[in-house]
C-alpha cells in the first residue's frame, strides 16, 4: 500500500520494479513477473474492490505477455 500516492506516481513505481526484474537473470536463468496495482478514488470503494481491480489488472497483462 502506498498511502497518498497518485495514480501516476504507483504507475512509474511498479514500472521500475518490473524494468528491475526484466534485467534479473540467475544462473542463466531470467524471470518474468506480472504486476497490477489498484488507486481508490472513490470513498466507497473496499480495499477489496481495489484489490479485485489489480488482480484482474495483472492477469490481463499476463496474458498480453504471452500474446
Amino acid at each position: 500500500m502506498l498511502p497518498s500516492t497518485s495514480k501516476q506516481e504507483v504507475r512509474r513505481i511498479v514500472e521500475r520494479i518490473l524494468d528491475g526484474v526484466d534485467e534479473l537473470e540467475i544462473k542463466g536463468k531470467s524471470a518474468s513477473v506480472a504486476a497490477g496495482y489498484g488507486v481508490k478514488t472513490l470513498e466507497d470503494e473496499s480495499i477489496q474492490d481495489i484489490l479485485s481491480m489489480a488482480d484482474k489488472q495483472m492477469y490481463r497483462k499476463k496474458q498480453d505477455k504471452q500474446q
